[in-house]
């Protein structure tokens, strides 16, 4: 069987309804509309297929991993505990970029750096190699 995944898929405020109605046409069970988008669990194909066939859906997240993190310390903790190398190659090049709503990290360019340097030194933790993972130092990029 393979892995569900809890996904939310962001939308413009208003049409988070016709979402869903997409979504459920798709073949996706019980979306469930919220704020500015619809989230859904599903199989890593029911991701994909949201991914190629929404028209309404901005963009498609995929929740890798849920944890409290009520301190920075705890934030890089959880991200470290994530299989990065697993996911992607050391290749690659990642952007992070970091959003906040209620939490004890309200800096979010500063929770980001935190993130950043999580996923780099779990890469060379399991790797010896170093990803290249930055963090936009302006609004626009």
């Amino acid at each position: 069987m393979d892995a569900e995944y809890y996904c939310f898929c962001s939308t413009p405020r208003g049409l988070e309804a016709p979402l869903a109605r997409e979504i459920a046409q798709l073949g996706i069970h019980s979306p469930e509309p919220g704020l500015a988008g619809v989230g859904f669990r599903g199989c890593l194909a029911d991701v994909y297929r949201v991914c190629l066939w929404s028209r309404l859906a901005s963009r498609v997240l995929l929740r890798l991993e849920s944890f409290p993190a009520e301190t920075p310390e705890a934030l890089y903790d959880g991200v470290m505990a994530i299989d990065w190398p697993e996911l992607f190659d050391v290749d690659r090049k990642m952007a992070v970029h970091c959003t906040s709503r209620k939490s004890a990290i309200d800096h979010t360019h500063f929770a980001a750096l935190k993130i950043k340097d999580a996923i780099v030194d779990r890469f060379r933790a399991d790797t010896g190699e170093e990803v290249l993972a930055y963090v936009p130092n302006n609004l626009f990029s």
